[in-house]
């Protein structure tokens, strides 16, 4: 429920000229775009004023408060404050003019917060001195931004509307441990190591901490945080966005990527961009100077304040700071003002309530928001949407010849073959290899998939351990070495980096599934003596490391050669090859003979992209292709299998015909299986058989259908399903109902304390169905 406040708006106008550092301004107090009354003469402002942060010079207060405060406002401010109710406090909303021309200097940096107003307790005695101003009351007086009955916004109208689409979620930034030198338009920037890395990220965990229990949650993302990584986040949707870090005066500091703690520029136009185009409604910068420089006299080379530049690029709500805020004034202003969002009080009643952080200092937070809008951003509790991103793969197996086509019958998830997937009997850690030309995050997904299923197992009498705990540590950007230690390990992973020692006592059992590492390294200098030796000494640390994958990336040849290099050297049978965000190959239907072929075969690594094939052919010829437009062409058998498949799937015209052809080409005995599944509808029976469940699933005859016919996870194709698929909240669901010996496949549940021959003889079927052997490369 939106608090209880009573609103005033004050317009400042101005003829946009400068005479030095001096202007003349106008203030009317306004009933939407219709004046009150009529203006007083101009009053003069000065650049120079902003030294009154610092100085708080009498003669200079008496001419901001007579320039903000002429004698025809003073009446409807006092008549406002006595409407108030008990409860009620009075929006003062300062509407606020673009700068001149050419400018770098806005009215919004002055400082009104200072301005001298009645404190909250005056009577009406008080009140009408100090409209008429008939005598001194100086004794009375308070500064207007520390008013507890006042809450003070800089409006200003935006370039474009910005349609919010709130979400009950805080995405949370946190870059104080990016350092370095950051090469910005303005000139270098060099960006200091905190002295104690706790206390610099201490804002974001107070965050968490009071939104824990509430109905918002919380998305924190690896710190320090990168560019790639907030661009993701925000487009799956968001309430607000907080960031904790550096600011210069073209942006914020972030890290360059995934597990890098070396600084970059993220770009305070690019940021309001991604912000309007994801319709968030509110962002919260605790960085230095967002909201406006400390500084005397203000430099001709400067820029507008960070936050002035966003609303006015469409970003509803922007919190920022002016001037130099602590680590701790930071971490208490961020939960105490996420502590009133979370008990649904407006924005700017939030910020008074929290502005207490900041007393005896001259830093401040301040409000900028768009002309009018509403100070109640109402964060809806629906959850917010998955987004959009590919972490599916395919297998290769190690010593294929090239080029090798992606077989969909061997398509993963990441998530669950990384997440679910054991080691071997004996070892303790397990190695994967993916090709990723796309360089994207992948310790994130991971991640938030081990969340959710952490989130589905709680409850219950079981003893439930804390989640794996993914990170990424970029090889390249660490002088070409691993970390050899646990103190080296904190240095780079930052804050994000939680200590999960190996040993513990013997009657206790493990606290957590482990740590998983994603190593990144570009494509070349795969084949050095270093690399991979190093890669087999992680697992000595003395850190529960449960997983190293090793991420190639740069052009798919050189990723493809370079990953099949390091499977080779770590005695890997096969690695991966991430699939594209947007599906396969871009393929066209249409021509004749080979060359026809040759599209159709590529068209067939994808089942996604097949589907478009299939309708790009028919809508050209009017048909749906048959066997017979290759006759003379050898038709691979994985391509007959897969148009089969996608005939099965698709409602076009014309399908009944064109897969009684293709049947007749002799598919695959699960392909046949499927197509009879078809007619007579799928079974419990059908599971019992790995590759017919991956025939059903092709097919598009098992999503989410499996579950109900085998709820206890009994039967091998099951477990082919779920290795294919990005997992859903249903899957973890199923996985935690499933009997503790099959949750252990899993990894759910903690390995016994003597090897059970018989229990994992009897569950190595399963195995084989969620990771079965590739066949032979040829």
């Amino acid at each position: 429920m939106a608090d209880l406040v009573s609103e005033l708006t004050i317009r400042l106008d101005w003829d946009g000229q400068w005479s030095g550092d001096l202007a003349r301004i106008t203030a009317v107090v306004m009933d939407g775009d219709v004046p009150r009354h009529a203006p007083d003469a101009s009053a003069p402002v000065a650049k120079t004023m902003l030294a009154l942060w610092q100085s708080r010079s009498r003669t200079s207060l008496k001419h901001l408060a007579k320039a903000l405060f002429p004698p025809s406002t003073r009446p409807h401010l006092r008549d406002a404050v006595r409407r108030l109710g008990l409860a009620q406090r009075l929006r003062v909303r300062l509407r606020l003019p673009a700068p001149a021309e050419g400018q770098s200097f806005s009215l919004s940096e002055l400082p009104w917060e200072l301005v001298q107003v009645p404190v909250p307790d005056a009577g009406d005695g008080i009140w009408n001195a100090w409209v008429s101003g008939s005598q001194d009351v100086s004794a009375s007086m308070g500064e207007l931004g520390g008013h507890e009955r006042f809450t003070l916004v800089r409006e200003f109208r935006p370039r474009v509307e910005c349609s919010a689409r709130s979400y009950g979620l805080v995405l949370v930034a946190d870059a104080t441990g990016a350092h370095g030198t950051v090469r910005t338009p303005s000139g270098d920037f060099e960006a200091t190591e905190p002295q104690n890395s706790e206390a610099a990220a201490e804002d974001s965990r107070s965050v968490e901490l009071v939104l824990q229990g509430s109905h918002l949650k919380v998305d924190t993302l690896p710190s320090p945080a990168w560019k790639e990584a907030i661009r993701e986040r925000l487009v799956g949707g968001a309430g607000a966005f907080y960031f904790g870090g550096h600011h210069v005066e073209d942006g914020l500091i972030v890290a360059d990527g995934p597990g890098s703690s070396e600084a970059a520029l993220l770009d305070g136009d690019t940021l309001s961009d991604w912000l309007v185009e994801c319709g968030v409604p509110l962002a919260v910068l605790l960085a230095c100077d967002s909201g406006g420089q400390d500084e005397e006299v203000p430099t001709t080379s400067r820029r507008l304040p960070l936050a002035e530049r966003m609303v006015r690029d469409g970003v509803p709500h922007v919190v920022a700071v002016r001037g130099k805020a602590s680590h701790q004034q930071a971490a208490e202003f961020a939960g105490s003002f996420f502590a009133s969002l979370a008990a649904a009080k407006d924005i700017d009643v939030a910020l008074s309530a929290s502005s207490r952080a900041f007393a005896g200092s001259t830093a401040r937070p301040v409000l900028y928001s768009g002309r009018g809008r509403r100070m109640s951003i109402a964060l809806d509790e629906k959850p917010r949407p998955r987004p959009s991103r590919s972490t599916d793969a395919h297998r290769i197996a190690q010593g294929s010849e090239e080029p090798v086509l992606p077989d969909e019958r061997f398509r993963v998830s990441l998530e669950t073959r990384w997440s679910l997937f054991t080691p071997d009997a004996g070892k303790s850690c397990a190695y994967d290899v993916v090709a990723d030309p796309s360089r994207g995050d992948l310790a994130e997904p991971l991640n938030e998939w081990e969340r959710m299923l952490h989130r589905a197992g709680l409850g219950g009498d079981r003893t439930l351990r804390e989640p794996r705990r993914w990170y990424t540590f970029d090889y390249d950007k660490q002088d070409g070495r691993l970390p050899n230690g646990h103190d080296e390990l904190v240095r780079v992973l930052g804050e994000s980096y939680r200590p999960r020692p190996r040993k513990r006592p013997s009657d206790q059992p493990p606290a957590h599934r482990g740590v998983g590492l994603v190593v990144r390294k570009k494509a070349d200098g795969v084949r050095g003596r270093d690399f991979v030796p190093q890669l087999q000494k992680l697992p000595d640390l003395d850190w529960d490391l449960r997983m190293i994958v090793v991420q190639i990336h740069g052009p798919i040849d050189a990723v493809r050669r370079a990953a099949d290099t390091v499977a080779r050297e770590l005695g890997l049978p096969e690695y991966l090859v991430k699939a594209p965000a947007t599906g396969g190959p871009d393929v066209r239907g249409g021509r004749a003979g080979a060359a026809l072929l040759d599209s159709l075969r590529l068209a067939a690594t994808d089942d996604g992209e097949l589907d478009r094939w299939l309708s790009a052919a028919a809508a050209g010829e009017g048909r749906l292709p048959v066997p017979d437009d290759f006759r003379g062409l050898k038709v691979p058998s994985t391509v007959v299998d897969a148009v089969v498949l996608a005939l099965i799937r698709s409602d076009a015209p014309g399908r009944p015909a064109a897969l009684a052809a293709w049947v007749n080409e002799g598919p695959s005995h699960p392909v046949r299986w499927a197509v009879d599944a078809k007619e007579h509808g799928v079974t419990a029976q059908d599971l019992s058989n790995a590759d017919h469940a991956i025939a059903l699933d092709r097919a598009g005859l098992l999503p989410g259908h499996f579950r109900q016919l085998d709820p206890e996870g009994l039967r091998r194709g099951s477990w082919a399903r779920l290795a294919r698929r990005q997992p859903t909240e249903e899957d973890a669901n199923w996985l935690w109902g499933m009997v503790p010996a099959v949750r252990r496949l899993a990894g759910l549940e903690p390995d016994p304390d003597d090897y059970d021959y018989q229990l994992d003889d009897a569950l190595r079927e399963y195995r084989t169905a969620f990771r079965p052997e590739l066949p032979n490369p040829t």
